[in-house]
């Protein structure tokens, strides 16, 4: 875990968990990584996706459009496309001077409803950029469950 410390200071590692499991995968369940999960368009579990205790928090990692070689396009699934997101939002929160790992959690929408089989499982919630970039300059906008997601 040194190398791993040394290596990405002052940034935050962000890993992805991938294997259906609540077990805590290495190096992700380390303290100091952000541990992502991955979920659907309806902010459900993502088959695939870990959970549990090491999990930080969930991004989209379903049916993600992506470049493809070649130059085309692809649709694809993973926590590999989870992961990034949270890393994008990690840069942007500390392009502002916000420190990501009090922003992220805090600014994320709780999906433990669409999850009743995960409840508390899959880390704070999925991100929500918005909340994440405005919770620092006094309009935060309103916690946010599900926008446009039938209940």
């Amino acid at each position: 875990m040194d190398h791993v410390r040394f290596t990405f200071k002052p940034f935050f590692p962000i890993r992805r968990c991938n294997n259906n499991t609540a077990v805590p995968q290495f190096p992700a369940a380390y303290d100091g990584v952000i541990t992502v999960a991955a979920t659907d368009l309806l902010d459900h579990k993502a088959p695939f996706s870990n959970y549990g205790e090491s999990i930080a928090i969930s991004a989209p990692g379903v049916n993600i459009i992506s470049s493809y070689w070649g130059g085309y396009y692809s649709i694809a699934s993973g926590t590999s496309f989870a992961a990034p997101m949270v890393a994008a939002e990690a840069a942007l929160v500390m392009s502002l001077g916000i420190n990501p790992d009090d922003v992220i959690r805090h600014s994320a929408i709780s999906i433990d409803k669409h999850n009743p089989a995960y409840n508390s499982e899959l880390g704070a919630g999925r991100i929500d950029l918005l909340r994440a970039v405005t919770v620092n300059s006094g309009h935060l906008p309103p916690r946010r469950h599900n926008v446009g997601v039938p209940e």
